[in-house]
């Protein structure tokens, strides 16, 4: 039985979601492709660190030094929400 391909690309997406998988493989007729899982805890890390770097901006040596424990907490605040 073969089932569509746009049914296995539903319950690849549906197992990535669970496992938090950062790229999510999909099929398509011709060729297979990554799509991005948004929901991913790898992210939520990566746009914690944007958000940190927008609020307090390193422009020099001894900023990153004094901001380096408030990134951490920030960091770890921010992904919890």
């Amino acid at each position: 039985m073969n089932l569509p391909i746009d049914c296995i690309n539903k319950i690849l997406i549906y197992l990535g979601e669970i496992n938090k998988d950062p790229y999510i493989l999909q099929y398509n007729e011709y060729k297979t492709y990554y799509k991005i899982n948004k929901y991913s805890n790898y992210f939520f890390n990566i746009q914690s660190t944007l958000i940190m770097k927008r609020l307090y901006p390193l422009t020099n040596y001894e900023t990153i030094l004094n901001n380096k424990v408030l990134y951490k907490l920030g960091k770890n605040i921010i992904s919890k929400f």
